[in-house]
């Protein structure tokens, strides 16, 4: 479970930097790419799926340190609360 948790942090702190810079680099993209991440086309579902994978991994976070699994927590409660900051940045700019 070590590893999905690892996979699904990686994940959603890579569709949040998506999410957070698609925006701020609007103009270096073609017209044809930029199409993709307008609301509801599949670049837009794609990185809102993997900010979903990301919040479940922060919830296997929790689940892991019940189960006594301290393998590099400082760093995996790192990736927890980027993602936490990524999500409220995110929302508060409205991307």
């Amino acid at each position: 479970m070590f590893r999905i948790e690892l996979t699904a942090l990686v994940t959603g702190l890579a569709s949040i930097v998506i999410a957070l810079l698609l925006p701020f680099a609007w103009s270096l993209f073609p017209e044809m790419m930029r199409a993709y991440f307008l609301g509801g086309e599949p670049g837009a579902i794609v990185v809102g799926l993997g900010v979903l994978v990301g919040i479940v991994g922060s919830m296997l976070f929790v689940i892991n340190l019940f189960r006594r699994q301290f393998t590099l927590w400082w760093m995996r409660l790192l990736a927890v609360l980027a993602l936490s900051l990524g999500l409220a940045t995110v929302g508060a700019i409205g991307i």
